[in-house]
């Protein structure tokens, strides 16, 4: 155990903890709802090895309404963090049924899937959306992106629109413009050819 924690940074009660745990949760890519810890005194983090702990002052347990699942979290929880992924997890079990089984693995296998996966010692694993896991907060910010987002494809569309119908436009002209041209020049030769093939035209003094 005190190997694991060696050259380890730590920090200790309940606002530091707190912070310390969602920037790391940040940095991983994970969203901070996933690991809602009360109470916090103490967290570790070993950059190295990329060894976390978090003791809390008593287990606790969560309902995450979004995957109607109930999750325990014993007085320490850790696991080995690298990005997308928390493996080696202890202090997790989730309730199955009327048994409790452990979390030892949990990650975004696929970013563009925007789902967590999570692993069980025995290999089976199942996954969830993030916006299950994701705070008031994070849900506000998603979907100002995406109204944000909407309303960018939504002038780029419009944009694209208004450019197609100009260049439409400037180029029913152009046809317009060379037809004219092309009339004009085919008037011209048949004047010169007029004059050319007139007997009594007058002839060109020097």
């Amino acid at each position: 155990m005190a190997g694991e924690r060696a050259g380890a940074e730590i920090v200790y009660g309940a606002e530091d903890c707190h912070r310390q745990s969602i920037e790391l949760l940040q940095e991983l890519g994970f969203p901070k709802g996933v690991l809602p810890l009360q109470d916090l005194e103490e967290c570790g983090r070993v950059r190295e090895t990329g060894f976390v702990w978090m003791k809390q002052k008593q287990p606790y347990e969560h309902f995450f309404v979004g995957t109607n699942t109930k999750v325990s979290y014993a007085t320490e929880v850790t696991a080995y963090v690298e990005k997308l992924k928390m493996k080696k997890m202890t202090g997790v079990k989730s309730k199955q049924m009327f048994l409790w089984v452990p979390i030892t693995e949990m990650s975004i296998q696929e970013p563009a899937s925007k789902k967590i996966h999570f692993n069980t010692p025995m290999g089976i694993g199942k996954s969830f959306p993030i916006t299950a896991f994701m705070t008031e907060e994070e849900k506000h910010k998603a979907s100002r992106s995406m109204e944000t987002r909407s309303k960018t494809t939504n002038a780029n569309n419009e944009f694209k629109a208004e450019l197609q119908e100009t260049l439409a436009r400037h180029n029913a002209l152009f046809q317009t413009l060379l037809i004219e041209i092309q009339s004009l020049k085919a008037s011209q030769y048949s004047i010169v050819y007029e004059q050319d093939d007139n007997p009594f035209a007058m002839a060109k003094t020097s």
